[in-house]
């Protein structure tokens, strides 16, 4: 019997082919009855629109390249389903179920794990933000991150807490890919930094990845989603990784202001915030790199250059521009 053709060598189109094929039996897997399905993204995971059989939509998301095993996407599960019930009017898509699909994806070398959410009105906010809605994304992140602090995952789900600023991961890239120095520099000072927050106190749940793509404005509330990246770690984490995304935005001085604001005080200094945000950019280039998503392979070597113009201005003005070497792509 002939075997598939591998995951990775397959343009974006076949890969995107081969997982939907998936899409109905996992829907009906997870409580939902499939009548259309449409793709919504195709990048770090695989995310479906599908649209049951009496018109109600839902978001079916493939863990394409996720961080998390079973255990780590029902601490995902819990803790989202929490957030939705809470009080404290958190704007989150609740799970259909807290059950995961798990199917063979032919070609790959790992299993997929799916789960399903209520749909979640609105378009995401993309470049469209504002100082308003930047205040209320720092208002939120600090709003989870004490919500966190009271929050108890029942068995067995559980998290890992980040080990380093590579999430565990080894340093993967080369000088062929980019200049390994400056990243060096940088994730050096960032873990410096990590270990205050190690020795200060007790980690808890963060989101992970709050950004643009992640977050939704309607009727002047914000949502937010995609808890797939929870992990145990610092608010300065979440700060330093949602400030990177700021910083791409048209207004970003004036909406950084205001993210902050929202926030509120912040326990470091701008020197180790700055480091935090800089390691993003490390963070990210050494996690796509292993991707087997073929457009994200596609985009890597402008990618590399735009996280060396970075990470060069970081370390000669101690600021870190994400904006720097914009020339190289658009995206």
């Amino acid at each position: 019997m002939k075997l598939p053709k591998p995951f990775h060598e397959l343009t974006s189109r076949g890969q995107i082919a081969r997982m939907r094929a998936f899409a109905p039996e996992a829907s009906k897997a997870l409580g939902v009855e499939p009548g259309q399905v449409k793709l919504l993204n195709h990048g770090f995971n695989t995310t479906f629109k599908v649209i049951d059989v009496k018109g109600r939509p839902y978001a079916l998301r493939m863990n394409l390249d996720s961080i998390h095993d079973r255990n780590g996407i029902l601490a995902e599960l819990q803790w989202v389903r929490a957030l939705a019930a809470s009080e404290d009017g958190f704007r989150v898509p609740e799970p259909v179920s807290d059950a995961i699909f798990t199917f063979d994806l032919p070609g790959a070398d790992r299993k997929i794990d799916c789960v399903m959410y209520h749909w979640l009105e609105g378009p995401d906010i993309g470049n469209r933000a504002t100082p308003v809605i930047c205040e209320a994304i720092g208002r939120a992140l600090g709003d989870l991150h004490r919500h966190a602090l009271t929050f108890e995952l029942k068995s067995p789900a559980h998290v890992r807490e980040m080990p380093d600023l590579l999430w565990g991961a080894p340093l993967r890239l080369s000088d062929d890919d980019l200049p390994l120095e400056p990243l060096k520099i940088a994730l050096a000072r960032g873990e410096a930094v990590q270990q205050k927050l190690r020795d200060r106190e007790p980690a808890r749940l963060i989101h992970g990845d709050v950004h643009f793509g992640n977050t939704k404005w309607i009727r002047k509330k914000l949502a937010v989603f995609d808890f797939d990246d929870c992990v145990f770690a610092w608010p300065e984490n979440d700060l330093g990784i949602t400030l990177f995304y700021l910083r791409g935005q048209k207004r970003a001085k004036e909406c950084e202001i205001a993210f902050r604001e929202g926030f509120g005080p912040i326990a470091i200094s701008d020197d180790d915030l700055e480091a935090l945000i800089a390691c993003r950019a490390v963070l990210l280039a050494n996690e796509l790199s292993t991707s087997t998503n073929a457009a994200i392979q596609a985009w890597m070597p402008t990618y590399y250059k735009r996280t060396t113009a970075r990470l060069k201005g970081y370390l000669e003005t101690g600021f870190f521009d994400t904006s720097a070497g914009k020339e190289a792509s658009e995206t």
